[in-house]
């Protein structure tokens, strides 16, 4: 899938819906820890899955329209959670783009990219509350980021793994 095409086009729409979907849904629910903010990032197992089976200019794509519709969607656009949204999905991407030349591991690098979303997502606030008192919220962030990281990834790899096998050859 390397040009654009009307067929192209239908499945990054279908799966930028999908991760619309599960940004919504996941916001809907109450935090799984006791900090503010924190989540599993299940959209996030979509842009994985998009950058190693179609490609990175693609999950990029999906990504910039799941963070713009997803927070239109969800009443948050243009406020400090669009920004903490944007800024950690942006850093997450770049990390993934970069690492993924030097390993392979869809879990590692999901793990790795979670913790860097969340590293820059604590930057971001704390640049909108100017506390170092958000910080103490470090380790919980790591232990998150590694925690849903390694879900999110297993999850990533798993699907990416059954559409290699079933659609890789066709």
């Amino acid at each position: 899938m390397s040009s654009w095409n009307s067929g192209k086009v239908v499945y990054l729409g279908i799966f930028t819906g999908i991760a619309i979907a599960l940004h919504i849904l996941e916001g809907s629910f109450s935090p799984l820890l006791p900090v503010p903010g924190a989540k599993v990032g299940l959209a996030n197992i979509v842009t994985l899955f998009i950058f190693f089976t179609v490609g990175p200019r693609d999950a990029l794509l999906v990504l910039l329209l799941r963070i713009l519709a997803g927070n239109l969607l969800g009443g948050t656009f243009l406020n400090v959670g669009f920004f903490l949204s944007a800024s950690g999905g942006l850093s997450s991407f770049l990390a993934l783009c970069v690492l993924s030349k030097k390993m392979h591991s869809v879990t590692v690098l999901s793990v790795i990219s979670a913790v860097v979303h969340n590293l820059v997502q604590l930057l971001v606030a704390f640049s909108y509350i100017e506390s170092r008192a958000i910080f103490l919220y470090l380790p919980l962030l790591v232990f998150s980021g590694v925690a849903f990281g390694f879900f999110c990834g297993y999850a990533g790899a798993f699907l990416i793994n059954v559409w290699r096998q079933r659609f890789a050859g066709n």
